[in-house]
C-alpha cells in the first residue's frame, strides 16, 4: 500500500506538466492573468504562429469594442487628437517583421532565483506586425520641440493595489520609422490576448514597452524614468533601465534579468541565433 501510494505521488509532478499545456502545446504559467510560453519547438519557424506566440500580461485581458475604441494622442502637442480605428487606418500603412522578448525571458534558470514569472526560453517570438507609424500620427499632433518623451497607456484595469501599466519611450524612439502603431500581427487583426485593437511596436526595446490594447498617448518635456518609481507607471516587476555599452543608448525598462543583449542584438540590425534558428531585429 505504501508503494502504491509513492508509485501516486510520483506521478504528481508528471500530471501537472500535461495540464500545463493548451491545445496549441503553449507552457501556461497562469491561466488569469493569462501568461503562455512557447515551447523550443516553437522556434523552427521564422514567423511565429499567433497560436504559438507568448503572453504576457499582468491583469486581465479587457474587453474592448472596436467601434467604441479610440485613441486619444495629447500632452505637448499643438492639438490634442481623438482617433478611431478606422481614422488611424487613413494614415499611411507601415509594416515589418520583429522579435518580442518580454524582459524576464530566461529568469527561470536563475541562480539564485529572481522573483517575477520564471519564464524559461519561450517568452519571445517574431511576427510581422502591421499597422502605421507613430511618428506619422505624432506629426499630425505637432508635438512641441521641447518633448523629450512619449507614454502610452492602454485598457487594461489594475488589479487591486496595483498602479496603472504606463510605459514611456524617448521622443528620438517614438519618431523612428521602425516603431508602430499595429493593429494587425501575421496578416490578421490582432487577437484581444495580443493587444485588439491596438498595440505598441518598438523594435530593439522589452516588451513591456510595447504597450497593448492601446488608449492614449500623451508627450510630455519631461525625459522622467517611466518605469521605476513613477506613481503613473511603475513596473509591476523587477524593472530597471539598461544602458548599452554602445555609447550610452537608454535600454528600455523591465531588464531586470539580462536579455539586455539580445534587444541590444535587435537595435544594432545583429543576426542572432536560438536554439539554431538565425533570427534577427528588423526586417521589412
Amino acid at each position: 500500500m505504501h508503494a502504491n501510494r509513492r508509485s501516486f505521488l510520483r506521478l504528481i509532478p508528471a500530471a501537472a506538466g500535461m495540464l500545463r499545456l493548451r491545445a496549441a502545446d503553449m507552457i501556461i504559467r497562469s491561466t488569469r492573468p493569462e501568461d503562455f510560453e512557447m515551447p523550443l519547438d516553437g522556434f523552427a519557424t521564422w514567423i511565429t504562429p499567433v497560436e504559438r506566440f507568448f503572453i504576457r500580461t499582468h491583469v486581465y485581458t479587457p474587453k474592448v469594442e472596436a467601434s467604441q475604441w479610440q485613441l486619444r494622442i495629447e500632452g505637448k502637442v499643438a492639438t490634442s487628437l481623438t482617433l478611431s480605428l478606422s481614422e488611424l487606418r487613413e494614415f499611411p500603412r507601415a509594416e515589418l517583421v520583429s522579435v518580442l522578448e518580454c524582459a524576464g525571458n530566461g529568469r527561470g534558470f536563475y541562480q539564485p532565483t529572481v522573483a517575477g514569472l520564471q519564464w524559461a526560453t519561450g517568452a519571445v517570438g517574431n511576427a510581422r506586425w502591421s499597422g502605421v507609424r507613430l511618428a506619422d500620427v505624432l506629426k499630425k499632433s505637432g508635438y512641441s520641440p521641447s518633448a523629450k518623451e512619449v507614454l502610452f497607456n492602454g485598457a487594461d484595469v489594475p488589479l487591486g493595489t496595483m498602479p496603472d501599466f504606463i510605459r514611456g519611450i524617448p521622443l528620438e524612439k517614438a519618431t523612428h520609422p521602425d516603431t508602430l502603431l499595429a493593429f494587425e500581427m501575421n496578416g490578421q487583426p490582432l487577437t484581444p490576448s495580443h493587444g485588439f485593437p491596438l498595440r505598441v511596436v518598438a523594435p530593439g526595446w522589452a516588451g513591456d514597452s510595447w504597450v497593448k490594447w492601446l488608449t492614449t498617448i500623451e508627450v510630455r518635456a519631461s525625459g522622467t524614468n517611466s518605469c521605476a518609481g513613477r506613481r503613473s507607471g511603475s513596473s509591476r516587476h523587477d524593472a530597471r533601465n539598461f544602458a548599452s555599452s554602445q555609447g550610452g543608448h537608454r535600454q528600455p525598462c523591465g531588464a531586470a534579468d539580462g536579455s539586455a543583449r539580445l534587444r541590444e542584438g535587435a537595435r544594432r540590425g545583429v543576426v542572432w541565433r536560438i536554439a539554431g534558428q538565425e533570427r534577427g531585429g528588423v526586417d521589412r
